[in-house]
């Protein structure tokens, strides 16, 4: 997993990030809390994990480099980010529980699904959009549940 959480002078990167979770500890596979003014870079950032997949609040700024290949395959919320600004292009995303398949709560820039977004038995609902001004694109979408 990755977990950084009040470091907001932070200016983390990574070209490859490979994050496989799947024990029953349902652990967050990226979890960025507390770093405003932190920014945050991936390359190919590929997150399973039998909890929730990426969770950001209290952030400057996200960002996906590589224009596919990205994936989320989550058996919680899939992705959740509040209070900050994204780039993030991802391949697929895969949600299979938790409150939200998505939230995007207080963001702006752009979130983009490629390909498909498949969220099953969500607690509250689908994908969530809340006070933010962001252009989002969630591809082939399915919510079950």
């Amino acid at each position: 997993a990755v977990r950084v959480t009040n470091s907001p002078g932070i200016n983390f990167g990574a070209t490859s990030v490979t994050v496989n979770n799947n024990e029953a500890s349902e652990e967050t596979g990226v979890f960025l809390n507390g770093n405003l003014g932190a920014n945050f870079n991936f390359g190919d950032l590929d997150v399973t994990t039998t909890g929730d997949g990426i969770f950001l609040d209290d952030f400057s700024s996200f960002r996906t480099l590589a224009p596919t290949g990205s994936t989320i395959n989550s058996g919680g919320s899939a992705f959740v980010a509040s209070n900050g600004g994204l780039d993030a292009t991802f391949d697929s995303i895969t949600s299979g529980g938790g409150s939200n398949g998505i939230n995007l709560d207080t963001t702006t820039g752009t979130f983009t699904v490629g390909t498909n977004t498949s969220i099953t038995d969500p607690t509250v609902t689908g994908i969530s959009v809340t006070d933010s001004d962001i252009d989002a694109d969630f591809g082939d979408t399915v919510i079950n549940g």
